[in-house]
């Protein structure tokens, strides 16, 4: 059996993911899991190092944020052998919401279980975008509206304010409500958009859509509680808030978790879904930005990829 290839990347959090390396790789040493190990420079070497090794046929364990882990499940998905290889996720993002949404965020046992070679299957969203055709993977969650809009303005905020960056969490917030604010002010929502599914259509002016395939989004935000990777379902949140006041109140909702019974959500179950807009929007799969999409569809590629899981787990 060839060594495991553990794909690293240490910009995750800000930087703060390389503080995690030394931990990682001593537990991996202590169980005397063979492994090597690459620290990523960028996400393309990130790409071509798990298509490298998917064509070798080595499982990988991706280190990183969501992002890093759903590009390492692209890589696989893509390859001729995808039936045959395994995922390990270790979260060392600032959310972690793919490995807290599944409970995989314990590294310890997470290794532990890589050791033992405990694996099970987890279902995989796929986005196929028009235009351009594309074919996206989300672990995660997908989103159009307020969660892409307000990403996009507070990395740009940022960037501007590299003078308080060591203040992250009241920027996070400020950024975030600025972000919001702007979206209302400049009519960046609501959007409006026509959803098909289960031959059934609704026309909806939306301030935030997400498609779910596990229940965390966003900042930890349990939109969706019932969303599972292994429930061959996709969850639809719709969103239609319309002013800053009423989004940050149904924010805290969510954070309380009593929003299921709030006017301006509603959520849809089913295994596919189309989407269309009759101007062009953005979109977010699990961190990544994808422009001027016009139309789309959602669906499952049911227990589409094998991962490894900790010991107490068992689906």
């Amino acid at each position: 059996m060839k060594n495991i290839m553990i794909l690293y990347n240490p910009s995750s959090a800000g930087g703060k993911s390389l503080k995690k390396m030394g931990k990682i790789k001593k537990k991996f040493m202590k169980l005397k899991i063979p492994y090597d190990f690459h620290v990523t420079k960028s996400e393309k070497d990130l790409r071509e190092m798990a298509s490298r090794a998917s064509g070798d046929k080595r499982n990988i364990i991706a280190v990183g944020g969501d992002t890093t882990l759903t590009f390492v499940a692209e890589e696989i998905l893509r390859s001729e052998y995808s039936e045959e290889l395994i995922l390990g996720m270790i979260g060392t993002g600032s959310f972690n919401d793919i490995v807290r949404g599944i409970r995989m965020d314990d590294i310890d046992r997470l290794i532990e279980g890589i050791n033992d070679g405990l694996t099970h299957k987890i279902d995989v969203g796929v986005v196929r975008t028009e235009p351009a055709g594309e074919v996206h993977y989300f672990l995660g969650s997908m989103g159009v509206g307020l969660g892409t809009i307000v990403n996009k303005f507070v990395e740009n905020w940022k960037s501007e304010k590299i003078m308080i960056t060591k203040i992250k969490p009241a920027m996070e917030i400020s950024g975030f409500i600025k972000g919001v604010r702007q979206s209302f002010t400049k009519n960046k929502v609501p959007i409006n958009v026509l959803i098909e599914w289960d031959k059934r259509k609704i026309e909806r002016n939306l301030s935030l859509l997400v498609f779910q395939n596990t229940p965390l989004y966003g900042r930890s935000l349990w939109i969706s509680p019932e969303a599972s990777p292994y429930d061959n379902i996709i969850d639809c949140a719709i969103i239609n808030t319309r002013s800053l006041s009423n989004t940050v109140g149904l924010a805290v909702s969510v954070m309380r978790n009593k929003h299921l019974n709030r006017p301006e959500l509603e959520i849809l179950r089913s295994s596919e879904f189309k989407v269309s807009s009759a101007t062009e929007i953005d979109i977010v799969i699990d961190g990544e930005i994808i422009e001027n999409v016009k139309n789309f569809s959602v669906s499952l590629l049911k227990s589409g990829l094998n991962i490894y899981r900790p010991k107490e787990i068992s689906i």
